[in-house]
């Protein structure tokens, strides 16, 4: 599952019982309780895979650059050092 700030979840699911295996919930605002639910046929599938899986190493290089900047006292904010607006993307 990978949670985006947006307000996305994506859930890979297994055994689910249609075609998608990879699932999108849109959740609305935090104090309402709607969602919509996302399902993709095999070719959206392979390109929100890579999507995740840019988002993933994206955030691993934030947290590495975080921790290189800290070990080294330099207190930078590390999203000077990723040229990305928020840290929670």
């Amino acid at each position: 599952m990978l949670l985006e700030k947006n307000g996305h979840a994506y859930w890979k699911l297994e055994g689910h019982c249609s075609n998608s295996n990879i699932i999108l919930q849109a959740i609305g605002k935090l104090d309402s309780l709607e969602d919509k639910w996302f399902a993709y046929d095999e070719y959206e599938e392979k390109a929100v895979e890579k999507h995740i899986s840019s988002l993933r190493k994206l955030r691993h290089r934030r947290k590495y650059l975080e921790k290189k900047a800290s070990a080294d006292g330099q207190g930078t904010d590390y999203n000077s050092l990723t040229n990305s607006p928020s840290p929670n993307c």
